[in-house]
């Protein structure tokens, strides 16, 4: 009997400790997501303003 409460409470523990690791791993993968899509934010209102300043060919075939 002894022995089934062991192995049942270490069961519960892995389950325990499985359950912890998914929560970090899923919180950190959400932080990364956010960084991620905060950089790629940036860098598209980046380019819109460089490419505001940088019209490659005008009407008259001049670079500015």
């Amino acid at each position: 009997m002894l022995a089934q409460l062991c192995v049942a409470y270490g069961k519960l523990n892995e389950l325990d400790i499985a359950r912890e690791i998914y929560k970090n791993i899923t919180s950190e993968k959400a932080t990364l997501l956010g960084l991620l899509w905060g950089h790629q934010e940036k860098a598209a209102e980046m380019l819109t303003a460089w490419s505001g300043r940088h019209k490659v060919g005008d009407q008259d075939g001049s670079i500015e």
